[in-house]
């Protein structure tokens, strides 16, 4: 991957955030993240593959990069910043964004033991398990915000009414 493609990518997403909109991104991004780490996996896992190992862990990596630029990683900061009501918007930006630094550190510190504990393609299967899990999460809980004001949004969740997802004709998520 080049050295600003994960820039790019991000900024691809951007874009697209409107005309396409949040939902489909984030879980076209988290199904691909999915992909990737499946891939990833199989690479550790099956040594008919030893021969060019290297080259599909490589491709898995690239797939999980690139759809984390477009997807997950530019929308999670978006949709934050829309779900929340004014009035508390600061303060729960704040503990979401800690929430997900702390996760991250708990990742960057936890994924040599389990390696250590379940092997690469193990550690890489559990990912993926919680990849799963939160295109799950995503699914069935986070609204499309794409053309609606911040008061619409705010109206619609204080009600407790998630709308209930659709697919749109050409398999687009609404």
């Amino acid at each position: 991957m080049r050295p600003n493609a994960r820039r790019e990518l991000a900024v691809l997403a951007i874009f697209l955030l409107d005309r396409v909109g949040r939902r489909p991104l984030l879980l076209t991004g988290v199904a691909g993240q999915i992909v990737g780490l499946a891939i990833l996996g199989a690479a550790f896992q099956f040594p008919q593959l030893a021969s060019f190992k290297s080259d599909v862990a490589i491709g898995g990596l690239l797939i999980y990069v690139a759809c984390l630029a477009f997807g997950l990683g530019p929308i999670f900061w978006l949709l934050i910043s829309e779900i929340y009501p004014l009035k508390n918007r600061g303060v729960a930006m704040s503990a979401v964004t800690v929430t997900n630094w702390a996760i991250n550190l708990l990742v960057a510190v936890t994924f040599l033991t389990l390696v250590s504990t379940l092997g690469h393609a193990g550690a890489f299967w559990l990912y993926g398990l919680v990849a799963i899990g939160a295109w799950i999460f995503f699914y069935k809980l986070v609204p499309e915000t794409k053309g609606k004001s911040l008061e619409q949004i705010e109206g619609t969740l204080a009600r407790g009414k998630i709308p209930a997802p659709t697919m749109k004709a050409r398999g687009r998520f609404a």
